[in-house]
């Protein structure tokens, strides 16, 4: 929980990598919630706007939303923004 209130800080200072680095950290350690993935999701779309990457976006909110841990709306909010970009 540390690393995704840090990454939540980092990510409202525009510190993407730094983000990322945190998210990943709870991923690869296998503890990440939704908001780790979405928050993968949003530093992918921030960094790069390509098909393959708003792909690899959409990935992570899918694997997001497959969690089902807490209800986050705001999921389905970036789902729509990933495909309109």
């Amino acid at each position: 929980m540390v690393n995704t209130y840090t990454a939540i800080l980092e990510y409202n200072s525009r510190h993407l990598r730094s983000c990322e680095e945190l998210v990943d950290k709870n991923i690869n350690a296998g503890v990440a919630t939704e908001e780790d993935y979405m928050l993968k999701a949003m530093v992918i779309r921030s960094l790069s706007n390509t098909q393959t990457s708003n792909e690899a976006a959409l990935a992570y909110l899918q694997k997001a939303k497959s969690l089902n841990i807490f209800d986050y709306p705001y999921l389905s909010k970036q789902e729509g923004i990933t495909f309109l970009t």
